[in-house]
């Protein structure tokens, strides 16, 4: 696999897990706060505008969730250089091979020959 399959594969894991991320919490979010809800009304009995105040609370909650850790992480534009980067430390075994590479400093062939096999074959 070349360096910019490679890094196009990394990128869309990424993002795929900060969103999947990102609706694991807000799920959690709406299931725990409801459940609050719904607990406190039938145990507490609470008046109309005291149960509205808990569904504009529990909204609030929802919309900074869904900022913080939805849109918020995902427009953060993901360059080959920090991609590089980060498959680096999690790969020793490239040894600075992707980096170059990204950084378009040209790599003999015995350097590309290492670098495709440190490589994995099959994607990120």
């Amino acid at each position: 696999m070349d360096a910019p399959a490679l890094l196009g594969a990394v990128r869309s894991r990424l993002r795929r897990t900060v969103a999947l991320g990102g609706a694991a919490r807000l799920a959690a979010l709406l299931v725990v706060g409801t459940g609050a809800a719904v607990l406190a009304d039938r145990l507490l009995f609470l008046p109309g505008a005291l149960r509205l105040a808990l569904l504009l609370g529990l909204l609030a909650m929802v919309g900074v969730v869904v900022w913080r850790r939805l849109i918020r992480p995902l427009r953060v534009p993901l360059s080959d250089r920090d991609l590089a980067s980060f498959v680096e430390r999690r790969v020793p075994a490239l040894e600075g091979r992707l980096l170059t590479a990204v950084d378009g400093i040209a790599l003999d062939e015995a350097e590309r020959s290492l670098l495709a096999a440190a490589l994995p074959a099959g994607g990120a």
